[in-house]
């Protein structure tokens, strides 16, 4: 017998299926595409910028993002579950999404740039910067084809489009660093890549579907909107909650430290993209586990989180502990100041993990008011402790903000709630390793066993 196939036989029945397993494989190699191209183009974008630059471009890109709530609408979960429960219905329920993100895109391009207008910026040419940054709205209503696929556990079409437009738009931006590119065309870069996924996602979707036969009806759109409405928000919290530190330390101190506290957390946040991917995978299957078993339903989320809370660890002790060497590493002696920064807001990632678990269960259990209520209470902690810290650290202080604010936000509100005790109970197994030692040693039995 191979050790593949005493692996597959020590694991729990009824979670990894062959679907999931391929699924893992594709996101597994998203993710090293995504890190090794990403990072590389990222760092070099950082060095070519110098901290100042490269400080207004992380400005503009964190004021921006801000408004592309009005695109996503919080969709996306309430999407993929209505496409696993009904996927009969699928026509009109992507007919609708489409035709709710295509008005949202629209308003969100106008917020921006009217937000914009108002707004007292010393970058050169702020708002015609802003207005081309917002161009990129125009493609998320196609993000629809991502939830269709993600419906059915088919991850290689996405991680296709969009390692298609990662490589494509990354050549651009080395060709611009060797040539001497302004500000306002690595922003075009990043619209020229929101094209592309979409463009790759549309090809791969004709191929299996007819894109002509989409219908919207205003009951389901009416319906889709009432229950993505808190994730909406939520999202939108999730968002400031981000991107607040970078713009208060824009106007409290100024564009350098702004720029060594991007470059730092770049090489935190990337992280971030392992549970979004890892759970998008799982949810269609544990929607379909609970219809059969609420304990095994329960077991399948603690393992989920046993699995994240093993994988930040495995991430942040080793990039804490030689944060120093990173940073002049990939930055060059300019940013050696973000080595700090790195060292605290590392540990972010812990939390942020155990969240993104939190946040699917809370949308399989319909209670996605208490995303934002946990959002909110991170926003205001986030904002509180930036003002407090960020005059006396500066970026270091910001980097201890975010710290803070997750851990009140992911364990503290939970812990508080009566509705979340469960999921406290589960992250704090999960985050001692206590759930993942006992299940390793079950594991090893098994594999034994075999």
């Amino acid at each position: 017998m191979s050790i593949f196939s005493k692996v597959s036989g020590a694991l729990p029945a009824n979670f990894l299926n062959a679907a999931a397993i391929n699924n893992i494989f594709w996101l597994a190699f998203d993710k090293v595409i995504r890190l090794v191209v990403g990072l590389f183009v990222n760092v070099w974008v950082a060095r070519y910028m110098g901290p100042e630059m490269y400080g207004h471009y992380n400005y503009i890109f964190s004021f921006v993002i801000i408004f592309s709530v009005c695109g996503a609408l919080g969709l996306e979960g309430v999407v993929i579950r209505e496409l696993v429960k009904c996927p009969e219905n699928k026509n009109k329920i992507l007919g609708s999404a489409f035709l709710l993100k295509s008005a949202g895109a629209l308003i969100g391009m106008a917020l921006t740039i009217a937000a914009a207008s108002f707004m007292n910026v010393k970058t050169p040419d702020w708002l015609v910067l802003i207005s081309i940054s917002t161009l990129s709205f125009l493609f998320m209503p196609f993000e629809v084809l991502d939830y269709f696929f993600q419906s059915l556990v088919m991850s290689k079409y996405i991680v296709a489009a969009k390692n298609f437009s990662l490589i494509a738009s990354s050549a651009v931006r080395l060709y611009l660093i060797s040539s001497g590119g302004s500000l306002m065309a690595f922003l075009l870069v990043n619209v020229l890549e929101a094209a592309l996924t979409f463009i790759a996602l549309i090809v791969l979707f004709s191929k299996k579907e007819r894109l002509t036969g989409w219908h919207f009806s205003a009951p389901l759109m009416k319906t889709l909107m009432i229950d993505s409405f808190p994730l909406m928000m939520t999202y939108l919290m999730t968002l400031i909650g981000m991107k607040i530190d970078q713009l208060m330390l824009m106007e409290m101190i100024d564009e350098k430290q702004l720029g060594y506290y991007s470059a730092a957390i770049k090489l935190s946040e990337i992280w971030y993209l392992i549970p979004m991917s890892i759970c998008s995978t799982f949810f269609p299957i544990l929607i379909n586990i609970k219809k059969r078993s609420i304990s095994l339903y329960m077991k399948r989320f603690q393992m989920l989180y046993d699995f994240m809370a093993v994988t930040a660890f495995i991430i942040i002790i080793p990039v804490s502990l030689l944060s120093s060497r990173i940073i002049p590493l990939l930055y060059g002696p300019k940013y050696l100041d973000s080595s700090i920064i790195l060292a605290i807001h590392v540990w972010a990632v812990l939390p942020v993990f155990m969240s993104v678990v939190c946040q699917y269960y809370l949308i399989v259990e319909k209670k996605q008011k208490l995303s934002f209520y946990k959002t909110i209470i991170s926003v205001i902690t986030n904002v509180v402790s930036n003002y407090i810290l960020i005059p006396k650290y500066a970026a270091a202080g910001a980097a201890f903000s975010r710290l803070i604010s997750e851990f009140v936000s992911t364990y503290i509100f939970d812990m508080v709630h009566p509705a979340l005790r469960q999921a406290f109970k589960m992250k704090m197994r999960a985050s001692t390793l206590t759930s993942a030692f006992a299940s390793g040693a079950k594991f090893i039995s098994r594999l034994r066993a075999k």
